[in-house]
């Protein structure tokens, strides 16, 4: 990757997001919080944008502003930049629509205390810390199943929709709406289905452009590999999506104040569900293929069969890596510098699947050769994007 692109990248997200304040009605915004807290005066406290502060500003989907107000209460204006949310704490106001005096839509919420532990110089033993606090949140997700495959949606706690996705919605004709997946019953429905909007997406040009032959030829794989998968209906379970560990709020002594960002949340098969999250990986390892679970992971496993005890969630952690090499394979948005690891994710994939160890190389030629119809899929595929 070009050593430049963090500090291009930062400049362009502080350039977006001072435009994008600019664009907004902020006297709009304080006099709905005053309206809503019925008199109570209140000021907006805008981020700061200077160096790294900028990313703590949003959450790549909606720009974040504290209304503070005169008695002392702060509420969070989740305003959006891409897509509407459904934040974890209490809302005072919901405006989806964007045609409204502030001109963009928001969500008003508390402000929960804290910040990610990623933020905080965490050590091992405080990381254990808010594992132990994990796990019980885990627990508790595993007394709440659903029965199927799906996004929450309506008014209930537990009605499913279709898959809440960006990266696999299909746009219709006209871009007015949105052909979203699901609900399924079980992994082969889900990941079938996903697997063939993401061909669909690579023969459109809106997936992996610059690696259509690659990635095309990987996915036409993906759906072989699809039909071997679960096809019973099994309970599921609530996943939060964004596991990088932004999600989880703590306070000074690492206790866990509050979960946040479950606009993309899903109901998915326990082995999917309780996979440990993405902030406690080794993610060089990962990345490159590698096998192996972390010190972190195993302290996770090893604390949720203490905490879930006939569950045994912890099972779902040590066998979790086919399932998370199979979430990143499956419609990931990928930049070209990201293609080699992907490629890695890819061969560490077949590998835990039960298939033969082969390079790239090696791989694709096999491929070409073994795939029935694929060369003319490719050709097809190629020719329709050139032109």
């Amino acid at each position: 990757m070009d050593d430049d692109f963090p500090a291009y990248f930062e400049k362009a997200v502080r350039k977006e997001l001072i435009g994008f304040i600019d664009s907004l009605d902020l006297d709009a915004l304080i006099s709905r919080g005053i309206e809503l807290r019925q008199g109570v005066p209140c000021s907006i406290l805008l981020p700061s944008l200077e160096g790294k502060d900028v990313f703590g500003a949003t959450d790549n989907v909606n720009l974040h502003l504290q209304l503070c107000f005169a008695d002392g209460v702060v509420w969070i204006a989740r305003i959006e930049r891409q897509n509407a949310t459904t934040p974890s704490a209490p809302i005072q106001r919901a405006i989806i629509d964007a045609d409204n005096p502030v001109g963009a839509s928001y969500i008003l919420v508390d402000k929960v205390k804290g910040q990610p532990p990623t933020r905080m110089n965490a050590t091992h033993d405080h990381m254990f810390k808010v594992l132990e606090q994990l796990a019980d949140i885990y627990v508790e997700l595993a007394k709440h199943p659903f029965q199927a495959i799906g996004s929450l949606c309506g008014d209930s706690h537990t009605s499913l929709g279709p898959i809440v996705t960006e990266i696999l919605a299909s746009s219709s004709p006209d871009e007015a709406t949105a052909d979203l997946l699901g609900p399924f019953d079980s992994l082969k429905g889900y990941y079938t289905a996903a697997i063939k909007r993401g061909i669909y997406m690579i023969e459109s040009g809106k997936l992996h452009p610059q690696w259509r032959e690659d990635s095309y030829l990987i996915h036409r794989h993906l759906l072989s590999l699809s039909q071997s998968l679960p096809s019973t209906n099994t309970p599921c379970y609530l996943r939060h999506p964004d596991d990088l560990g932004s999600h989880i709020l703590v306070d000074e002594g690492f206790n866990i104040t509050g979960i946040i960002y479950w606009e993309w949340a899903f109901a998915v098969p326990a082995e999917v569900a309780f996979a440990s999250p993405m902030l406690i990986w080794n993610v060089g390892r990962f990345f490159d293929g590698e096998e192996g679970l972390s010190e972190l992971e195993e302290k996770f496993a090893d604390t949720l069969d203490q905490k879930s005890g006939e569950m045994a969630l912890g099972r779902y952690v040590r066998k979790g890596r086919f399932w998370q090499r199979l979430r990143w394979c499956v419609g990931a948005d990928l930049i070209d510098e990201d293609f080699e690891a992907y490629k890695n994710i890819f061969r560490a994939l077949r590998r835990l699947a039960g298939e033969e160890d082969m390079d790239w190389k090696l791989w694709k030629m096999w491929a070409l050769q073994n795939m029935d119809g694929l060369v003319v899929d490719i050709h097809q595929v190629v020719v329709s994007m050139s032109s």
